[in-house]
């Protein structure tokens, strides 16, 4: 089933006389965008936890994923009547379409708990996904994203069932998916709205509201803090238009990526902190296949995508989304929204910026309470880099751990379970070096008798595993044993499990140990998008954000 890309109820604008501040809204018809109906025992959007959206290309992949820092631990808050009884399952669908329903209620596995206030947490490994857990009471039930239509019901098409139920899910799952990921605050697969009660029909984007009172000349949206640092390489906005050509050359639109402040009246707004500058020309849009509207009307379809100066930024605390530059001459573009759902207590409405026919500029939410937030889509992903632990159901086997020869020419991993490799392994959300060879990931606390290292991220990629040889001086004579633990830095994250490397006795070594200092701060690139080191001269990008280094 294909999920429909307009609601059959459009939201129409009607005339307003009055001039309006941030805190009312210009109102925008009598009836709301079709939303699921709101059940009465549900739990809450784990904080801070994001969707996997549809690509660039426009291709949608039908499952809802709810995408999470690698062995991060989500929070699932039920909302109930007071003194009603709850259950918690895992639901995991087979090839027939039948389900298999695990009980987790009143239990703590490896992976799962709950707590006095009935809380369910479920912790994700990393490039692994496990079904989202479903909240019972009675008959009835619900699970995130249970609104997808592409997952049920299915009955003409059982075996897609097995691969289209909601889950939780960090890092990539097969050796073909990219690690950075398409990711949305809101499951765009449910509630997804392209029209709107903007005059030209539009949900947000350019053109006039009102019957031409107001202009919109860009839109704003507040989002929530990342469950982890949030690594961005650009953003994307899906975007339609009545013109082939919605942004014309010598044009382009900005982005900013803003704090958040909190005025008197405890709205949220942008701050005056930049945390990121975006932009987007004609030549960053990326066409899809059009699509037609309930009339048969077309619109071109494609991503507008923004890209920052430098490798990328990190978000790391509650920002504001701001894109601007709509009431420029001949741009003729929409951008599409999703409804916000009941169990988002969150995420707010994106609000419009306009200007009235007198040139005040002014902030407005033009849907009223039909809940509507902008589309936001980042190139993203939680980053990871540990050294390979295999967590079993009972015993864990560090792979991370290599024993060097008392030459310190090779070493090998001394796990015996599985696979014996030349150095020590680690798991990363993405390459060592980028395409024009420079690390990704770094190596901090060192011992000196550790001479250097290599990097062998071919050998057993098809695994997602990355093997790091060492190389180190020859054991003195008068050492028995000697190990040194080191630290990678990947983007915004340490390893919480280091690279052991281990030269003579392992029992002597612990006694004779270099332990690593944890140093914090972002790595710094130049204009040219290369990493630089800390005493480089000239324009430096860090953390998204530009200087000049004297």
């Amino acid at each position: 089933m294909i999920k429909k890309l307009f609601s059959s109820m459009f939201v129409m604008a009607i005339a307003i006389t009055t001039a309006f501040s941030q805190s009312k809204a210009v109102y925008v018809g009598k009836q709301s965008p079709k939303t699921a109906a709101q059940k009465t025992v549900y739990y809450l959007k784990p904080a801070g936890a994001l969707f996997e959206a549809t690509p660039k290309t426009g291709k949608m992949v039908g499952t809802s994923y709810l995408y999470v820092p690698g062995y991060g631990t989500a929070k699932f808050a039920p909302v109930a009547p007071k003194s009603t009884q709850l259950f918690w399952h895992q639901n995991i669908y087979d090839m027939n379409g039948n389900c298999t329903s695990f009980d987790r209620t009143g239990q703590t596995g490896k992976s799962f708990s709950i707590d006095n206030e009935g809380n369910f947490y479920l912790t994700s490994r990393f490039n692994g996904a496990d079904a989202l857990p479903t909240i019972v009471c009675g008959t009835d039930s619900f699970t995130l994203s249970e609104e997808n239509p592409h997952w049920g019901p299915l009955n003409y098409d059982l075996p897609a069932v097995m691969y289209w139920y909601p889950r939780i899910k960090s890092g990539t799952l097969t050796g073909t998916e990219t690690h950075i990921r398409p990711l949305q605050f809101t499951d765009d697969k449910v509630n997804g709205y392209f029209l709107g009660g903007m005059d030209n029909g539009y949900l947000f984007g350019s053109g006039t509201i009102s019957g031409g009172q107001y202009t919109s000349r860009g839109v704003q949206q507040v989002l929530e803090k990342p469950m982890a640092p949030l690594w961005v390489e650009d953003i994307f906005l899906t975007a339609i238009s009545k013109s082939s050509t919605p942004l014309p050359k010598g044009t382009e639109l900005t982005m900013l990526i803003t704090n958040v402040e909190t005025d008197a009246q405890g709205v949220k707004k942008p701050g005056s902190e930049i945390l990121a500058e975006l932009k987007c020309t004609a030549d960053n849009l990326e066409a899809n296949d059009p699509i037609n509207d309930n009339n048969g009307k077309t619109y071109n379809k494609f991503a507008a995508v923004f890209y920052p100066e430098g490798k990328g930024f990190l978000i790391d605390k509650e920002f504001a989304v701001i894109v601007r530059g709509f009431d420029q001459a001949g741009v003729d573009m929409g951008l599409s929204g999703v409804g916000i759902p009941y169990c988002n207590k969150v995420l707010n409405p994106a609000l419009c910026l306009i200007t009235t026919k007198d040139g005040n500029k002014k902030t407005a939410n033009i849907y009223a309470d039909n809940n509507i937030a902008l589309g936001v889509t980042f190139s993203a992903k939680f980053d990871y880099a540990n050294g390979y632990v295999d967590e079993g159901s009972a015993t864990s086997f560090n792979y991370g751990l290599v024993q060097m020869n008392n030459e310190g020419t090779m070493g090998q991993t001394t796990c015996t379970q599985g696979m014996v490799f030349p150095g020590a392994v680690a798991q990363l959300n993405g390459t060592w070096y980028d395409e024009k060879k420079q690390e990704q990931y770094t190596l901090s606390g060192m011992a000196s008798w550790i001479k250097g290292y290599t990097i062998d991220e071919e050998s057993y990629k098809d695994y997602g595993l990355t093997v790091v040889k060492f190389t180190c001086e020859a054991l003195p004579s008068n050492v028995q044993g000697r190990k040194c633990d080191i630290l990678i830095h990947g983007k915004g994250v340490v390893s919480n499990k280091p690279l052991t490397v281990v030269q003579g006795d392992i029992t002597a070594g612990i006694d004779n140990i270099n332990k690593p200092t944890l140093q914090k701060g972002y790595p710094m690139y130049n204009a040219a998008g290369q990493r630089v080191q800390k005493g480089y001269k000239g324009i430096v990008i860090r953390n998204g954000m530009k200087r000049v280094n004297k």
